[in-house]
Parts: structure tokens; C-alpha cells; sequence
């Protein structure tokens, strides 16, 4: 498992990467949660790579100077994943209420 803080200069997150499978599991969370929200979803998939992430303000992510908006948040999370090595095809995107 590996934590990651990843900042755009506006707003940054914080993601929990694990596992070794091909395929890749995004996790996002709803308001007012976390990525600890998914743990249980993270131990069913066994091996799977997964990588769980809090959203700018919630759980370890620092809080912005300003709130993002949904769209501005779907861009943070978007560049992120565009620094990811093993993020490709794969990917199976899992979101929960406004997540």
C-alpha cells in the first residue's frame, strides 16, 4: 500500500494505492466520507489494483482555499490519474452518491 499527495496548486487529494492486479479500481467517495469508506470493497477484490481517493477537503486531503466545484473536482481527479503508470484501459472508475 502506498499513500499519495497529489496537489494541482488549487486543491490537492490524497489517494491509498494497493495491489498488483491488471485491472485498476478508482474508488471516490461520497461528501462528507472519505476513501475509508471502501476498505471492506478493497479487501473483496483481493489483489486487484486499487487506488482509493479523498477528495480536496475530505479525510487526509488538505481543505482549499476555495470549495471545488463537481466539475473542477472531476479535473483534479482526471489529471491525477493521468500520473498514474498503471491507469490505462483497465480502469473501472467506482463512485458513491457524488463521488
Amino acid at each position: 500500500m502506498a499513500i499519495i499527495e497529489f496537489d494541482t496548486g488549487d486543491a490537492g487529494l490524497v489517494a491509498e494505492e494497493a495491489g498488483t492486479g491488471a485491472r485498476t479500481f478508482v474508488l471516490l467517495h461520497g461528501i462528507g466520507m472519505g476513501r475509508t469508506i471502501y476498505g471492506d470493497l478493497i479487501e473483496q477484490l483481493g489483489d486487484a489494483h486499487t487506488i482509493a481517493i479523498d477528495l480536496p477537503g475530505y479525510g487526509a486531503a488538505p481543505e482549499p482555499g476555495r470549495t471545488p466545484t463537481i466539475e473542477q473536482r472531476a479535473d483534479i481527479v482526471a489529471t491525477f490519474l493521468r500520473t498514474r503508470e498503471r491507469v490505462g484501459a483497465e480502469m473501472v472508475l467506482v463512485g458513491h452518491s457524488m463521488g
